[in-house]
């Protein structure tokens, strides 16, 4: 079969190179999808995994608050109990000074045993002096600061410079006591890492308490010791295992990871069109010379082998272009799934592109496979070729033909498992991407006989209004199903997946836009300066808030308060809001439930709202009681009814702030909304207040249009990389396109030049191939529309819904459909350009020469 290969197969390739290419080159983008999102969705994690065990050094467990919060001074009292080998306190925050800086507050005393931050008296590291100095500076100077190198080095720092930050809502002055270095203990420090001493981290984010105590327990005896530390703490304080926020981040993002990888692998999957395709047209142009080899004594088995060792050769050189492609693009994913944490959990820095063997080999794997297991037949078809035996061009395509009539058969099977998948009882949304495989598969085999039904109607049409190159542009696709019918079939899904994704963008944008409209009511929304990099933690200055309530134009005040919580089992949030003020501009939307002003009198009276989202994960239903755990504290509320929302995909829980201070206790607000009176100025008001604002206090101002907009900067942020998966399904569209009219303008040789001979012009040939192309684009587009539609509604009714928990209605997008077009009829045009230079180019003599 080497022989084989040798003498017949490489011979081909050399003189039609782009054969071999153009499968490749589908293969790529489909195996640089996969490593692309892959990587970039396991960097993200990665990196701030690496941040978080960095920062927790040797600590066992950690003690996390309760509604009372946490006193520093505790660590002191778990360090003295038996097997407590060391208790340190910290508190971490976000400082905003130009760029996000990630504070980190201790006790240095305390630190021994936890974790070297370059601070010890006898640290190898640096000489005694300037660990003296780093020592007893960070504990004796106020607003001493030690900062990572990168960031001093960003910002062009040194040694005694001033700092002016923001925390929270407050404004604060800083100063740098010096330089971390790059590595410390054999970890790496993070570039935007700020050190301080407990009571200067205190006094700059405004508290008197630690976000959690870092324990290191002996392993003798260690349930013994857990124990006492338990009876040791105040009510609501919990023991956990470190690594909690890098787990749920993970958690947080694996439905997006998830869901971003399904339709990479719907790229690749597109992808085996072609290479079904290209080997298919290949066989049927190399028929000859399969008779001549197997008459010359080549077996079936020799057959087969060599065009399986072709297609393995061309799946190792898309597979390596692959992962170059998806390394180069990994960087451009890496930045988008990092934003999108960022600007829906809160701030993740993550700008190291991880390459991870397991993701290469993967790639490698499905990239060869699933090219064998799409040249399977292509090959098969070859190895049948009888000896002795040479079709005619009229054989195959009558042969071709009756196979189609049999096709359709194969969309019955290929239906059942749709609805299988769909109807399967599970939250995963796997079966959901198997009915997405099966309709598009449904289609692929139904699309080339429909495609040649169609022609024949409009063949008539087209001679009317195109004259006759146009219909025999229509003529030559039909005469030639067995290269332009898989053709089709190519386009058809690639630009069926094209279809899908832009429908479930449209209309998930549409939905936001409308939910959106309903719940930002308010005419100014203002929250603290690092509100965006710590959302949970960052909180407005009750000072600030009083202030507000009195302020000349203001006619209400709503304030907003959340927390991370647990519903039946479920981590979700839980938001406190002023049901007297929020009533007189939100109008939620509910999914079940009483009506509105009957839901919103349940919360105010002590009962719960819930999300959509968060009742499809718990299935609560209006009337139902369930246990929230809020900082180890657990309450039993009854739900009030459910309500569409949109800010997490965790869900939330809404309760009047009267419930949530005597719930949970009560913390200062994450944000207000300011109702401003009749008559006010809005913008000529907020240019006021940030006038008054902006020397006291750091705070983010935002007008009711302000708002919408940045929700609308944050959603293309989200979807950037859905949007770089469609522009992937048009450019395989585009390759399509070029190799079926490569093929049939190469395999027509002589028919183009006796049609040349007979009178046809250069101009004609150009606009017969054209029309091709075009005609091509444009039926794949139109059976792409039903089966788009069906694949959107797949994503928007099965996989939304078990991924998130949205179950997210249809919005038509008749610009998204016409831009789709569009595109389609620019690729087919580009992609005619090779065969119409090539046609212009054809000796008319020659080619009537040939044999």
């Amino acid at each position: 079969m080497f022989r084989l290969l040798r003498l017949v197969h490489l011979p081909f390739w050399e003189k039609h190179p782009t054969q071999a290419l153009l499968p490749a080159l589908g293969i790529a983008l489909g195996v640089a999808a996969i490593i692309a999102i892959d990587l970039g969705s396991g960097s993200t994690v990665s990196s701030f995994r690496r941040t978080v065990e960095r920062l927790e050094g040797r600590a066992t467990h950690q003690v996390l608050p309760g509604r009372g919060g946490l006193q520093g001074e505790l660590a002191v009292e778990l360090s003295y109990l038996p097997g407590v080998d060391a208790a340190a306190p910290v508190l971490e925050s976000f400082l905003l000074a130009q760029e996000p800086l990630r504070l980190y507050g201790i006790d240095p005393l305390s630190e021994a045993g936890v974790r070297d931050l370059g601070l010890e008296l006898d640290d190898t590291e640096f000489d005694v002096e300037e660990a003296t100095q780093r020592f007893f500076g960070l504990m004796a100077e106020p607003g001493a600061l030690l900062i990572s190198e990168d960031f001093l080095e960003r910002h062009d720092l040194e040694a005694g410079d001033r700092l002016d930050v923001a925390v929270g809502s407050f404004r604060r002055e800083a100063f740098v006591l010096g330089a971390l270095p790059d590595e410390i203990d054999g970890l790496e420090v993070p570039d935007n890492f700020a050190l301080a001493d407990l009571a200067t981290a205190q006094e700059l984010t405004g508290r008197d308490d630690v976000t959690r105590i870092d324990l290191v327990v002996d392993d003798e005896d260690r349930r013994a010791t857990l124990a006492d530390i338990r009876a040791a703490l105040p009510v609501g304080a919990r023991i956990e295992e470190p690594g909690g926020s890098a787990r749920y981040l993970e958690t947080m993002l694996s439905a997006l990871s998830m869901n971003l990888g399904a339709l990479s692998y719907l790229a690749l999957f597109v992808s085996l069109f072609l290479i079904y395709n290209a080997l298919l047209l290949a066989v049927l142009r190399r028929r000859p010379q399969l008779g001549v080899v197997r008459c010359l004594g080549a077996t079936r088995r020799e057959v087969l082998g060599a065009w399986l060792i072709e297609a393995a050769l061309i799946a190792t050189i898309g597979t390596v272009l692959g992962i170059l492609l998806g390394i180069g693009a990994g960087r451009f994913a890496l930045e988008g799934i990092s934003q999108t944490a960022s600007d829906l959990y809160g701030y993740v820095r993550a700008d190291t592109l991880e390459l991870v063997p397991s993701t290469l080999i993967k790639a490698v794997v499905v990239g060869v496979v699933a090219t064998l297991v799409a040249a399977l037949w292509p090959a098969s078809e070859a190895a049948s070729t009888p000896p002795a035996h040479t079709a005619s061009r009229g054989d195959v395509e009558t042969t071709t033909r009756a196979r189609l009539q049999r096709m359709p058969w194969l969309a019955v099977p290929l239906g059942l498992i749709a609805v299988v998948g769909l109807a399967w009882p599970t939250t995963s949304p796997l079966p959901g991407y198997v009915a997405a495989i099966g309709l598009a598969l449904g289609a692929a085999v139904v699309v080339p006989l429909l495609g040649s039904m169609v022609l024949e109607r409009v063949q008539p049409l087209l001679a009317r209004v195109g004259g006759e190159v146009a219909a025999l542009a229509a003529r030559n696709i039909r005469a030639s199903l067995s290269r332009t019918g898989v053709a089709l079939a190519a386009l058809t899904v690639a630009l069926s997946m094209s279809i899908a994704m832009g429908t479930m963008v449209a209309s998930f944008h549409a939905e936001v836009k409308d939910w959106i409209a309903d719940s930002v009511r308010a005419d100014v929304y203002i929250g603290p300066a690092t509100a965006e990099v710590d959302r949970l933690q960052a909180r407005l200055d009750p000072a600030l808030v009083a202030l507000l309530r009195h302020r000349e134009g203001v006619e209400a005040v709503d304030t907003y308060r959340g927390l991370m919580a647990e519903a039946e089992g479920v981590q979700t949030f839980t938001a406190g809001v002023d049901i007297d003020v929020f009533r007189r501009g939100a109008e939620p939307t509910l999914i079940a439930g009483p009506n509105v002003d009957v839901f919103l009198d349940r919360i105010e009276s002590g009962q719960a709202g819930i999300s959509e989202t968060l009742m499809r994960r718990t299935e609560l239903r209006p009337g139902d009681t369930f246990e929230m755990e809020v900082r180890g504290q657990t309450e039993e509320l009854t739900v009030a009814g459910v309500y569409r929302d949109y800010s997490s995909d965790r869900g939330v829980v809404l309760l009047d702030q009267r419930t949530w201070r005597l719930t949970f206790g009560d913390h200062d607000p994450n944000s207000v909304a300011l109702y401003l009176e009749e008559g006010v100025d809005t913008d000529a008001f907020i240019d006021a207040l940030k006038l008054d604002l902006a020397d006291t206090w750091a705070v983010e101002i935002n007008s009711n249009e302000s708002l919408r907009r940045q929700a609308d900067e944050v959603f293309a942020r989200t979807f950037s990389v859905a949007d770089a998966l469609e522009v992937i399904g048009i450019a395989v569209a585009a390759i399509g396109i070029l190799a079926a009219l490569l093929a049939m303008l190469m395999e027509r040789r002589r028919e183009l030049a006796t049609l040349r001979a007979l009178g046809l012009t250069r101009r004609q040939l150009r606009n017969m191939l054209l029309g091709e192309s075009v005609l091509l684009a444009t039926l794949a587009w139109l059976f792409a529309l039903l089966c788009g539609s069906g694949l959107a509604w797949i994503l928007l009714r099965v996989i939304n819904l078990r991924s998130f928990g949205w179950m997210l209605p249809f919005h038509v997008p008749w610009g998204e459909w016409m831009l789709n077009l569009g595109w389609s009829l620019l690729a087919a045009g580009l992609a005619t350009l090779i065969p119409i230079v090539r046609g212009r180019k054809m000796s008319v003599a020659a080619s009537l020469r040939e044999e």
